[in-house]
């Protein structure tokens, strides 16, 4: 029987205080176990970091429910000490990185959104990095450092589907694409031109706006005058959520389509409670299988303990983020230590996917959760809102990916499915 040990999710960081004279923020702790994890909890990305941060302490509180890390044969309280980025990575990576690796001693660090500005810095201080999600795939975030092991690697396991959906479902010939000139909307603009003349559609109209733009009016115009079959809104969830609004107001009743993590919840409260139900009807969310919708029963009970404690609907991050804490405990025991960085990340080469994780990832060869270029894959789904319930149902599952994002469509009997909420 493991004994259970003190549970601590996270732990503040010590911000905007140089390392030396610093004291009270490392650990000398031989009992503990501390990683670090770089995520945006302000600014824009907060709807993605809050989610993230919050699978993460639910799955350090279950790792030492379970009985902690164990490292030569001692078992050790796992923490997770999480530092902001203010949705500001190349502005706050420069301090951020030297605080959790130099001056708090992170043997690993579990990060979204900025690998690709962690990257620099890993050359001379090496420390594996297990990255939820990219925010950018040209070139991918893991080919910028042997250290980065990617769990998702964004818009290749996603946007593909959206131009293989809208033929088989609407035998839609043309698209038009409509967001801000952001890294985030640009990824999904750059693999719609990659993908969708595979599925015989025109990107009619590329329509790009300031990510400070308020007045939109002009924009969704441009997009409207090509009369496409159906528009790709790019963005985060708060980005999009005004576009969807305004591009039913000027009359555009065909489908939209979007790559977010929209909540039910967040669309009520984006869009308005008398009136989202009608505008999100023929809205499209192409991600990650959810929680809700995910065929695996690990992960449809994960989504349920989710809401139930943090009240609030699991969208496809929160599984990955769960699992990454699995993920850095089992490279470190393999590896049989919390201070060899160096061994740490050879143990997340070969590591298999750790049988708490509930995401239901695809094993390459020799069973590794990782491929050759550190990139873990999972399915895919495409879906639809339910005017009925206000809430999204799967209409699609598939999978995708680099290095040509060829889309499969993967059959999921409907018996083994938690169903969308």
């Amino acid at each position: 029987m493991h004994r259970r040990l003190r549970s601590i999710a996270s732990v503040a960081a010590c911000l905007g205080i140089g390392a030396a004279g610093v004291t009270g923020c490392g650990s000398n702790d031989e009992s503990v176990v501390t990683i670090g994890a770089i995520l945006p909890l302000t600014g824009d990305f907060a709807t993605y970091g809050g989610p993230i941060r919050q699978a993460a302490d639910l799955a350090v509180e279950r790792v030492n429910e379970s009985g902690g890390i164990t490292i030569g044969g001692q078992a050790r309280e796992l923490r997770l000490r999480v530092y902001d980025d203010g949705t500001t990575p190349e502005k706050s990576i420069p301090s951020l990185f030297p605080q959790a690796v130099l001056r708090d001693g992170s043997p690993l660090l579990i990060t979204a959104w900025n690998s690709a500005n962690i990257a620099p810095f890993l050359e001379d201080n090496p420390v594996p990095v297990v990255d939820v999600l990219a925010a950018t795939y040209d070139p991918p975030v893991n080919s910028l450092d042997p250290n980065i092991f990617l769990l998702r690697p964004y818009t290749p396991d996603i946007v593909p589907g959206v131009g293989q959906f809208l033929a088989d479902h609407y035998q839609a010939k043309s698209i038009a694409f409509l967001g801000p000139n952001e890294p985030f909307a640009n990824g999904q603009l750059a693999s719609l031109q990659k993908t969708v003349g595979d599925h015989g559609l025109d990107l009619s109209t590329v329509v790009q706006y300031p990510p400070d733009a308020t007045d939109l009016s002009a924009f969704i115009r441009s997009a409207l005058r090509a009369d496409p079959d159906a528009i790709h809104v790019g963005g985060s969830t708060q980005a999009v959520a005004p576009v969807i609004t305004q591009l039913r107001q000027a009359g555009f009743s065909k489908p939209i389509t979007m790559y977010t993590g929209m909540t039910p919840d967040q669309a009520r409260d984006l869009i308005g409670p008398g009136v989202y139900n009608t505008v999100m009807a023929g809205v499209f969310e192409f991600e990650g299988v959810t929680p809700q919708t995910n065929p695996l029963a690990a992960a449809i009970q994960f989504g349920k303990d989710f809401e139930e404690r943090y009240n609030t609907y699991g969208i496809d991050l929160v599984q990955w983020a769960y699992d990454s804490v699995w993920i850095a405990k089992a490279a470190m025991e393999k590896a049989d230590s919390s201070t060899d960085r160096g061994a740490i990340a050879e143990a997340l080469t070969e590591l298999t996917a750790p049988e708490e994780t509930v995401t239901g990832w695809t094993l390459n060869d020799g069973g590794r959760l990782f491929n050759a270029d550190r990139q873990a894959t999972s399915l895919s789904v495409a879906l639809g809102w339910n005017t009925q319930t206000a809430t999204w149902d799967p209409e699609m599952y598939f999978t995708a990916g680099l290095p040509d994002q060829h889309v499969t469509i993967v059959d999921v009997d409907a018996q083994t499915r938690g169903g969308a909420r």
